[in-house]
């Protein structure tokens, strides 16, 4: 499965910058209230959209947003955490050359920190107690986009996404279909 944006669809929703610290990014955009699964999910955008903007295409790269975007509709935690053990490109590890060789030198350590934001958002509580880290890093993406000034992705359409309840930071997960709707709402197709 690869991520591709569509061709003659209008690029992403936008919002307006803000400082690129952690408390303002997530006050600004207001991602209280998002589970975990839908923070993921927008933290792939993010990723997504800095590769958009920046010319950036990879399998690996693509692999890693599907996976990420691929836990709104996990049926087991454990399992989507697994499988995303197996992937070239994780959050933690050295980036592979190959990867990094076509990141503009000035982006590489924010490109790096990016990636792995984007992937402790949904693992930093998996095994542990409910906490604010997921949204925090799903903030700081927020804040290196701000940095590089790139335009961040709406978080409307996210929220079209299975919502929780308040003793389940996790949330349901959400259909095929809506992920998809949501998907074809910020530009992309998964193939």
């Amino acid at each position: 499965m690869q991520l591709h944006h569509g061709d003659g669809v209008p690029t992403p929703p936008r919002t307006s910058r803000t400082q690129p610290i952690w408390g303002s990014a997530m006050s600004n955009l207001n991602l209280k209230g998002l589970t975990v699964r839908q923070l993921q999910f927008y933290a792939a955008v993010c990723l997504k959209t800095y590769c958009i903007d920046r010319g950036i295409s990879h399998s690996s790269i693509d692999a890693l947003i599907c996976h990420q975007v691929s836990l709104a509709t996990a049926k087991s935690l454990p399992d989507w955490e697994q499988s995303g053990s197996r992937l070239e490109l994780g959050g933690g590890d050295p980036v592979p050359d190959e990867i990094m060789a076509p990141i503009p030198a000035d982006d590489r350590r924010l490109f790096y920190e990016l990636v792995d934001c984007s992937v402790e958002v949904g693992i930093v509580d998996m095994y542990g107690a409910s906490t604010d880290q997921p949204s925090r890093f799903a903030a700081r993406c927020i804040a290196i986009l701000d940095e590089l000034g790139i335009d961040r992705p709406a978080i409307g359409p996210i929220r079209r996404l299975a919502a929780g309840h308040k003793t389940d930071s996790w949330g349901p997960a959400s259909t095929p279909n809506d992920v998809a709707g949501v998907i074809r709402e910020y530009g992309f197709e998964l193939r």
